[in-house]
């Protein structure tokens, strides 16, 4: 529960990179995630246990697919939403009882 927690708090501000196979998010305490976008899977570790994700580029968005232990998934999709604004849809499935959909929009910060 714990870890579907720590995946589910939003962040206040971070920075995405990307590169030709890579794209990195960096949080506002230093640390930096690499995702591979190829959609094949690879091992994360999260401050409360590891996770599995894939992500990918489909339909010009990106999609990250996380799975944990316990058969509960989360797959966000990042959507440019204006010059430089971002949305992220957030659906998450399996485990106990039905969750609405999230959507999350973050502005640019110069």
């Amino acid at each position: 529960m714990e870890l579907l927690r720590e995946l589910l708090e939003p962040v206040r501000r971070f920075t995405i990179v990307q590169d030709a196979a890579v794209v990195a998010f960096t949080f506002e305490d230093g640390r930096t995630v690499r995702y591979r976008t190829n959609g094949r899977t690879e091992k994360h570790q999260a401050t409360n246990g590891t996770v599995e994700t894939e992500t990918r580029w489909k339909k010009g968005r990106l999609v990250r697919e996380t799975h944990l232990d316990d058969g509960v998934s989360i797959e966000e999709t990042f959507a440019i939403t204006s010059p430089r604004g971002l949305a992220v849809e957030i659906e998450v499935s399996g485990g106990a009882g039905r969750r609405k959909p999230l959507r999350r929009v973050y502005d640019p910060v110069d």
